[in-house]
């Protein structure tokens, strides 16, 4: 989940707008997220932008070319429904999209926005309880109460 003003999908759209290629959202991670997440080696090119040369799914610190992570949602073109259709079944038995846009930023241009947004982890129980409770306490009806509360833990 990211919390982004503007949102994360209209910061994706306006980088398609200006370039017109396929465009992938960019997070800053640390060692540990190069071992969850797709990894773009990219050049940057603008003011949160860049030119992404290529992408590797979960390389672990010791192979990502950078710390900058692709997660969740993107801005395609048709032309990657193609390469999806070819792509060969990785772990598990699926495709794997990162497969697909490694082939389609050998093929063309393709972008990364850095985004500028606050990204909760759906996938770790922590980022779980992060993004409720920083959504829970934007609710008029429940942050006075939650905040009282969360002031009482002491462990």
């Amino acid at each position: 989940v990211f919390v982004a003003n503007p949102p994360r999908l209209q910061q994706l759209i306006d980088v398609y707008e200006t370039y017109g290629g396929p465009v992938l959202p960019a997070i800053k991670t640390n060692a540990e997220g190069t071992k969850k997440y797709g990894i773009i080696e990219g050049k940057k090119i603008g003011d949160r932008v860049m030119s992404v040369q290529s992408l590797l799914e979960k390389p672990g610190p010791d192979k990502a070319p950078s710390l900058w992570a692709s997660v969740s949602g993107y801005v395609l073109t048709p032309d990657i429904f193609p390469i999806l259709a070819q792509t060969k079944r990785g772990k598990g038995g699926e495709v794997w999209l990162t497969d697909a846009l490694q082939v389609l930023a050998s093929r063309r241009a393709m972008y990364a926005a850095m985004v500028d947004a606050t990204y909760y982890d759906m996938g770790s129980k922590l980022g779980f309880l992060k993004a409720n409770i920083e959504f829970a306490l934007r609710r008029p009806e429940l942050k006075g109460e939650l905040r009282r509360y969360l002031k009482t833990i002491t462990r």
